[in-house]
């Protein structure tokens, strides 16, 4: 499983263990799917959203354009977003 954690200047916006997959969209518009495993990466993402699948909720994250680090399962997104998110949907 994944665990991705949202953070910008203020701390950290948000936490969420237990990943099945995350999907992003990167700077020059291309989209990527991560899930368990993958290979370790830094990106530049897009003002878009991050959606987050775990065993039964989506989460959809609004952030500003930011990076994504990711090594050994575990994700960080830096943004300058300042906008509270919610929990997922089912």
């Amino acid at each position: 499983m994944i665990q991705i954690t949202i953070i910008s200047p203020e701390g950290i916006l948000q936490e969420i263990n237990n990943a099945k997959a995350v999907h992003a969209i990167l700077v020059d518009g291309s989209r990527i799917t991560i899930l368990p495993n993958h290979a370790p990466l830094i990106a530049q993402l897009k003002d878009s959203s991050i959606k987050v699948f775990t065993s039964n909720l989506e989460h959809t994250i609004p952030i500003s354009d930011g990076i994504l680090r990711l090594k050994e399962n575990i994700i960080s997104v830096l943004t300058s977003n300042t906008i509270p998110v919610s929990g997922g949907q089912k």
